[in-house]
C-alpha cells in the first residue's frame, strides 16, 4: 500500500467507525489502512505491547459481536470468512497505534497528536470556541499531507461519545455525590469462590442482597446467593440484565476480564476499577508500575519473545520465569539458573508473555490486607507472616513474628500501592523480606487468602471491609482483638496419604473441632483435588506463642504433612 493511497470522504470514514460497548471503536483492519500497514503488522505490534492497551484502549470483539458488525457493516463482509475474532480500538488505543508503529505516516501522526490533538480534544467538550483552533491545526496538517487530515478526523469523530440509550441500565451513583448505597440493594459479585462466598455471608448479615455471576453451576458463593448467573464473564447479554438488577458490583478474583469490569462500569459503580484490576492481572504491568511509581521491587525483565531472554541482564540469574497472566498458587513457574534454562522455560509456556524474576534470598514473607474506601480512606489489618508449601499458602500467621518497623513500612507500602492505583476495595500485599530489605512480590486486587484470620481474629473482617467499600459505607475497626494462626485445608487431605490415586474420602473433622478456639470453614466446594482449597481452620487466643502451638498441632491432626 502505497503512503497516501487512503482517503475516505466523510460518509465512509463514519461507516468505520463503530459503536460498540458505549465506546466508538474502529476494526484493527481498517485502522491499519489509515495508518499505511497491513492489519497483521499491526496486530503484532499491539501483541508485543500488549501492557500498552489496556481495554479502555482495544478489546476483542465477542463471537456475538463479529456477527453484528458483519451484519450491519457492508464493508466488513470479509470478517466472515476469518477463522479470528477481530480486534477493535477506541480513541486513545488508535493514538495509541501510532506510538507502536514504525511507518512514516504513524511516526508523523503520533507526533502531531502528542503536540497537539490530545491536549484539545479534552478541553473542547468545556470550551467550544476552541473547535475553531483545532479546525485551523486540522488545515495546517492538511496542506502538509492529506493522509495525516483523514487520521485527524477519524480520532475526532471516535471522540464523540455515541449516543446516549434512551434507556440508562443499572443504577448509576454520582461520584461527586458519594452516596452510601443502603440495605436491601441488590451487590453484584464477579466470580463465585470461596472469596465470593465469604462476600454473600457478610453482605447478607449487612442486610443486603447478592447475585453471584460465574460460569461454575457448582459455584461456592451461588450456593448463598440470591440469583446466581451461571454464564461467561462475556456474555453481554447477561451483563446487561446483571447491571440492571445491581446497585454495585465488585469481583471476587483477579483474572475477571478487565474489559467485562469496564463495560459494567458505564451503568453502575463496579469497585475496584477495571484500570486497578487490569494493572494486577498482568505481571509485566505489575512489575513496571511498582518500577514508575517509586514502590520496592525486585530486579525484573519483561520477555515477549527468546530474544528478551537472550539480551537480559545476566545479573538476573538464577531468576523465576513466571507468566504475565493467569499464574497463581506456583503454577506458571520456572526457576532457570541461565539463558538456556529461561529459553527451554519460555517455550513450555508456548511463548506468552512473562517477566524474568531474579531469585532473592527469602528471610521470610509477610502481607498486608487492607480497605480504601471512595474518599481515599485506608484501614490496614495487622501484618500477617505467611509460610508457603510448594508455592501454596499454608500458613499464616498474626501478629507476624518480624520487627514493628517491618510492619509498619510493609503497611505504609500498600496504602502507596492502594492509593496509587486509586483503589476502592480490599486488597491484599504480598512482600518478600530479602536481607532485610522490604519488597513488593504481588498485588491482589481482592480479599485475600492471608485475611482469613480476619474473620475470627479482628472486630472487622476483610469481606466485611470489602461490602463497606462497595457501598460507601464508613470503614470499619481493623484492630486485631485475638492472636491468630490461619491454616489451609487443601484437597489433598480427601485422599488416603494424600495420594489422589488412593480412596477418596471425608477428613475425621471432629479432631479439629476437639481443639479449644479453633474455627473451622469448609467452601462447600463440589469435589477435591490436590493442591485446590478447599477450607482453613483459624485458632485464636491471647498468647500468640500458645495459638502457634495449638494451630500447628491441629494441622498436624489432621493430616497436614510436611513442615
Amino acid at each position: 500500500m502505497s503512503e497516501g493511497s487512503v482517503r475516505f470522504d466523510s460518509d465512509a470514514l463514519q461507516q468505520r467507525i463503530l459503536a460498540l460497548r458505549g465506546e466508538r471503536v474502529m476494526v484493527d483492519s481498517d485502522l491499519a489502512e489509515l495508518y499505511g500497514v497491513e492489519a497483521r503488522v499491526l496486530n503484532q505490534a499491539v501483541k508485543r505491547n500488549a501492557e500498552r492497551f489496556p481495554v479502555d484502549f482495544s478489546f476483542v470483539l465477542t463471537k456475538e459481536e463479529k456477527q453484528e458488525v458483519i451484519t450491519k457493516c457492508d464493508h466488513l463482509q470479509r470478517l466472515k470468512f476469518s477463522p479470528h475474532l477481530p480486534r477493535v480500538f477506541t480513541e486513545h488505543g488508535a493514538i495509541m497505534v501510532a506510538s507502536v508503529l514504525n511507518s512514516p505516516r504513524a511516526v508523523e501522526m503520533s507526533v502531531f497528536v502528542v503536540r497537539a490533538f490530545v491536549r484539545l480534544r479534552q478541553v473542547l467538550v468545556e470550551h467550544p470556541d476552541l473547535a475553531e483552533r483545532l479546525d485551523e491545526l486540522e488545515a495546517r496538517v492538511a496542506r502538509h499531507d492529506n493522509t495525516l487530515s483523514t487520521l485527524v478526523a477519524t480520532i475526532r469523530q471516535m471522540a464523540t461519545p455515541p449516543t446516549a440509550p434512551s434507556r440508562q441500565i443499572g443504577f448509576v451513583v454520582d461520584p461527586l455525590e458519594k452516596k452510601m448505597i443502603l440495605p436491601p440493594a441488590i451487590l453484584g459479585m464477579l466470580g463465585g469462590g470461596q472469596l465470593g462466598r465469604f462476600f454473600v455471608s457478610a453482605a447478607h448479615e449487612l442486610g443486603y442482597q447478592v447475585w453471584v455471576l460465574d460460569p461454575d453451576r457448582n459455584s461456592p458463593a451461588a450456593q448463598l446467593a440470591e440469583r446466581h448467573f451461571c454464564v461467561d464473564y462475556n456474555d453481554y447479554a447477561a451483563l446487561d440484565e446483571f447491571a440492571a438488577g445491581c446497585a454495585a458490583i465488585t469481583t471476587e478474583f483477579e483474572n475477571v476480564p478487565a474489559d467485562t469490569l469496564d463495560y459494567l462500569a458505564k451503568f453502575v459503580p463496579v469497585r475496584p476499577s477495571a484500570t486497578a484490576v487490569g494493572t494486577c492481572q498482568n505481571r509485566i504491568v505489575e512489575k513496571s508500575f511498582l518500577r514508575d511509581n517509586g514502590l520496592p521491587h525486585g530486579p525484573f525483565a519483561a520477555i515477549r519473545c527468546e530474544d528478551d531472554i537472550r539480551n537480559a541482564d545476566t545479573s538476573l540469574f538464577p531468576a523465576i520465569l513466571k507468566v504475565a497472566r493467569f499464574g497463581y498458587d506456583g503454577k506458571g513457574q520456572a526457576t532457570v539458573h541461565n539463558v538456556e534454562d529461561a529459553l527451554i522455560a519460555f517455550g513450555h509456556f508456548k511463548g506468552e508473555h512473562c517477566v524474568l524474576e531474579q531469585r532473592l534470598t527469602l528471610d521470610y514473607e509477610v502481607s498486608v490486607v487492607l480497605a480504601r474506601d471512595q474518599e481515599g480512606r485506608v484501614a490496614c489489618f495487622p501484618t500477617g507472616e505467611n509460610q508457603h508449601t510448594r508455592g501454596i499458602l499454608d500458613v499464616s500467621i498474626v501478629p507476624a513474628r518480624t520487627t514493628g518497623c517491618v510492619r509498619s513500612d510493609a503497611e505504609d507500602v500498600a496504602a502507596r500501592i492502594a492509593e496509587k492505583l486509586g483503589y476502592i476495595g480490599t486488597m491484599g500485599v504480598e512482600f518478600f523480606i530479602s536481607r532485610g530489605q522490604l519488597i513488593v512480590n504481588e498485588m491482589a486486587p481482592r480479599p485475600h487468602n492471608s485475611g482469613h484470620y480476619t474473620i475470627d481474629a479482628c472486630v472487622t473482617d476483610q469481606f466485611e471491609q470489602q461490602v463497606r467499600a462497595l457501598c460507601g459505607l464508613p470503614l470499619g475497626e481493623p484492630r486485631a482483638h485475638s492472636a491468630s494462626v490461619m491454616v489451609n485445608l487443601l484437597g489433598d487431605l480427601w485422599y488416603e496419604n494424600g495420594n489422589p490415586s488412593d480412596t477418596y474420602r471425608e477428613p475425621d473433622w471432629a479432631v479439629l473441632h476437639a481443639i479449644p478456639n479453633l474455627k473451622l470453614h469448609l467452601y462447600g466446594k463440589h469435589h477435591a483435588r490436590p493442591g485446590r482449597k478447599m477450607g482453613h481452620f483459624t485458632v485464636i487466643g491471647d498468647n500468640a506463642e500458645a495459638v502457634q502451638k495449638s494451630a500447628l498441632a491441629a494441622r498436624a491432626a489432621i493430616g497436614i504433612k510436611g513442615e
